[in-house]
């Protein structure tokens, strides 16, 4: 999404990294890149970031499908790719779980109900 969304501030986010990752960000940035989600890095410090995801998992993101509830969908795609990577195959880019081993987080506030997801960036040499 090239739009940052209003409902989300850089607090909002920063308060959720930790709150439920243990990780207090010096900064958060928005990252206009791809598509039907949000993105954000937050900066731990200079050699540590992080790639945040927030999805709309509400009721407006319903689609008429069969398969309908997107937290689920997300959760299920999120925890194959963890397991992937938990059996050794470095390929499977991991989300990282948080204090209680989700993969995956849905975010109570006032807005969309949102799911939140958090990725380790990689330094390439």
């Amino acid at each position: 999404m090239h739009e940052e969304p209003d409902d989300l501030s850089a607090d909002s986010l920063s308060a959720a990294l930790e709150l439920h990752w243990d990780i207090k960000a010096r900064g958060i940035e928005y990252a206009p890149v791809g598509f039907g989600s949000y993105h954000w890095v937050a900066t731990q410090s200079s050699a540590q970031k992080w790639f945040i995801t927030a999805d709309r998992v509400g009721a407006e993101a319903h689609d008429s499908g069969e398969n309908a509830d997107p937290f689920a969908n997300l959760l299920a795609a999120y925890s194959s790719v963890s397991a992937l990577r938990s059996r050794g195959l470095s390929f499977a880019v991991a989300p990282v779980a948080d204090k209680s081993k989700q993969v995956v987080r849905r975010i109570e506030r006032n807005g969309p109900l949102r799911s939140l997801s958090l990725l380790t960036v990689s330094q390439a040499a």
